[in-house]
């Protein structure tokens, strides 16, 4: 809509995309607290360490919250093409959290909270870096509630539903080998595993960084109506 010139209706539908995250996020907080509570059920950790463990898995749920609010901002990256600026935002997030994580090491003996909070400053740089690109690229378009729309609403809530859906089984797709790792293996192999399952990681990031140069221009060809990249031709 935003490429067609229908400014009005674009911000209808990110005022109502906005709203679905916010609603999404707000039932799912009890679910992730009653989940962080049960941890030490669900997963296997040296009794010393259960506190640490949850305070883990609460910054990952928080991490995941941010997220999902974030997913709505990117759209000002891929309308006006710039993932260029959205990853040097990423780079800075991750670097932030690498240094953290090191001066805090360096000056405090190492432990699992201090993963959970390298987790949310790399997740908090993103999502500032998100909202200084949306009032970069899109000054036009507010959050405004006056632009909430019903019928945007409702479309934007079966999609987002099922996006969720999407994610959740993606994720756990992806890491349900370390949870059966955790349940099986001793917890000596389980880190083991732990740290060998990073190489496989490392490359899924590498290729979603490749298809993220070529993403946001096929999706700016198809709001223009050019399904076949005419435009390059």
């Amino acid at each position: 809509l935003y490429e067609k010139g229908k400014k009005e209706e674009a911000s209808a539908v990110f005022n109502s995309n906005l709203l679905v995250a916010i609603l999404i996020i707000t039932v799912l907080m009890p679910i992730g607290l009653i989940l962080v509570l049960l941890s030490p059920e669900l997963f296997s950790f040296p009794k010393e360490h259960i506190f640490e463990a949850r305070i883990l898995f609460l910054a990952t749920f928080v991490v995941f919250q941010i997220t999902t609010l974030r997913s709505v901002l990117h759209v000002a990256s891929f309308v006006k093409n710039r993932f260029d600026l959205r990853r040097i935002f990423s780079v800075l997030g991750r670097v932030s959290q690498i240094g953290l994580i090191i001066i805090l090491f360096n000056f405090h003996e190492p432990n699992l909270i201090i993963v959970g909070i390298g987790a949310i400053v790399f997740a908090g740089v993103g999502i500032l870096g998100d909202l200084f690109l949306w009032r970069l690229l899109l000054p036009e378009i507010k959050f405004r509630f006056q632009r909430f729309t019903r019928q945007n609403f409702r479309s934007l809530f079966k999609t987002g539903s099922w996006s969720f859906v999407f994610l959740l089984g993606t994720t756990l797709l992806l890491n349900v080998d370390m949870i059966i790792a955790n349940r099986n293996l001793s917890l000596e192999m389980a880190g083991v595993y732990g740290a060998l399952f990073a190489i496989p990681k490392n490359l899924r990031i590498i290729a979603s960084m490749l298809g993220g140069v070529w993403g946001p221009s096929m999706l700016s060809r198809f709001s223009q109506d050019d399904r076949f990249g005419k435009g390059y031709l």
